[in-house]
Parts: C-alpha cells; sequence; structure tokens
C-alpha cells in the first residue's frame, strides 16, 4: 500500500485494507471479501468528499502506476463503480478513463454495468471505446486515454492483436452459429448491414492474423465466414429465389 493511499485513511481503516490487500495477495478470496465488507461498512463514516478522494487515489494507482492491488466485486460495486459512474460525465477525463479498465471485470457481473446505464452497448469493447471517446471529449490533451484508445483499436503488442482477434472470432461465431437457419449479428438480427459489419470484423481479424503471420492458419474459417456472411446478404436480397437459407446453401455450398 503506497503512502499516499494509506495516509488518506484513519489507523481502524488502515489496517483493514492493509489487510485485505495481504489475503488477496495469498489467494484467501473468502476472507479478503469478509474484510472489504468490513471495510465498506467502515468507509461509510467518512464524508463522500473525503471517500471520494480515496477511490480516486486507489483507481490512479491501479490503473495509471499499475499497483498490484486487486479490485474485487464487492469494491466495484459499493465504492468504485457508484463514483466513477456518476463523474464519467464531468470537466476531467480521469474518470471513465478509469471506469474502461474495469470494464471487462464489470461485464463478467451484469448488475455492475446497470449501475452506469451502459447495458445499451452489449459488447465490453465497445464500451471501453465509448468512454475513452467521452475522456477525451472532455479533456483532449488526456495522453493515457488517447494512448489507450489508440492500443484498443490498434494493438501494437502481439498479446493485443491475439485478444482481439479473440473477441472478433467470438463475435463472428456467435453470429453465424445458428446456421443453416440464418445469421444473427448484434446490431441487426436480420439486415443486410448486419452481414455488412460481419464482414468488417472479418476484415479486421484477416488484418490481424496477417501482422501475427496467421493468416494462412485461419485461412478455411475465413473462407467459410465471407461465404456466409455475403451469402446471407444475397439470400435477404433475393429471398423469392430460396425457400429458406438452407435452400440457399445448397445451391451455394461453402467451399470444401
Amino acid at each position: 500500500m503506497t503512502e499516499i493511499l494509506k495516509n488518506l485513511l484513519d489507523e481502524p481503516e488502515r489496517i483493514l485494507w492493509h489487510k485485505y490487500v495481504k489475503e488477496q495477495v495469498v489467494g484467501e478470496t473468502f476472507r479478503a471479501t469478509q474484510l472489504v465488507s468490513d471495510f465498506i461498512e467502515a468507509m461509510k463514516a467518512y464524508s463522500a468528499k473525503r471517500r471520494d478522494a480515496w477511490v480516486e487515489e486507489l483507481c490512479r494507482q491501479v490503473v495509471d502506476q499499475h499497483v498490484p492491488i486487486y479490485v474485487n466485486h464487492k469494491l466495484l460495486a459499493e465504492l468504485v463503480v457508484p463514483l466513477l459512474g456518476r463523474k464519467q460525465i464531468g470537466p476531467c477525463g480521469d474518470p471513465a478513463r478509469w471506469l474502461a479498465h474495469f470494464i471487462d471485470q464489470m461485464y463478467q457481473n451484469p448488475p455492475l454495468v446497470q449501475l452506469i446505464a451502459m447495458w445499451f452497448l452489449p459488447d465490453p469493447r465497445e464500451a471501453k471505446i465509448a468512454l475513452l471517446k467521452r475522456a477525451l471529449a472532455w479533456d483532449p490533451s488526456n495522453k493515457l486515454a488517447a494512448d489507450a484508445l489508440k492500443e484498443l483499436l490498434s494493438p501494437s503488442t502481439s498479446q493485443g492483436r491475439q485478444k482481439r482477434m479473440k473477441e472478433l472470432s467470438n463475435s463472428i461465431c456467435l453470429a453465424l452459429h445458428e446456421v443453416p437457419l440464418g445469421v444473427l449479428t448484434s446490431r441487426d438480427r436480420t439486415g443486410v448491414d448486419g452481414c455488412d459489419q460481419g464482414l468488417v470484423d472479418v476484415q479486421e481479424f484477416c488484418m490481424l492474423a496477417e501482422q501475427e503471420k496467421q493468416l494462412d492458419l485461419y485461412a478455411k474459417d475465413v473462407g467459410r465466414w465471407r461465404h456466409l456472411f455475403n451469402g446471407y446478404k444475397d439470400y435477404l436480397m433475393n429471398r423469392s429465389c430460396y425457400s429458406n437459407f438452407a435452400d440457399y446453401l445448397e445451391k451455394h455450398p461453402v467451399p470444401a
């Protein structure tokens, strides 16, 4: 626990927080959850201003300084998300940027997402992009937000590219999992524009796979994906020629 974070707490809360961090480090998650519950309850006696200052410093250390502190679900739900959700629309871009950092963890627990009224963004990556753009709208000079957005849109590391490829393949496979009944997309379950978005995702996947020198490895999958998105688009525009999409695929089979 760094000096600044420690100094923002009174001695009893300082001891509780130190014990929580220690239990998380050794993997005692049940005990850590009990301790953090006591810590949160004790923090209720603090003024809102003092409590907010501590949460902001916690975010600064975890997100900006990469201090290895695990912010568990209870901390997110009762201290971190309510503050960041409230302050994401304001003159400082940091709360929206910090919120973007916790999005993956939040999307594993839908009630957390509802706390910030972002259930209309079903994809955590879209939520991150929206939050980082919001941070830059409030503060265009926020370099940390700009760098995070750039890395999200165009990963510079192999690990980042592989992660994005997995996100894209999961999204594509979800859209295609009901073939031959049809093609689903998050934007439009049956529309041509949904197929166009699927093809955009496939193109992005190919670009990343090429950078990773793995395009040959995925060539068969990519060919199938393109055939199905293009085929369903063609089927929708010429529906009178086919009894259903299965009929279309029988007449236009996926290349072997």
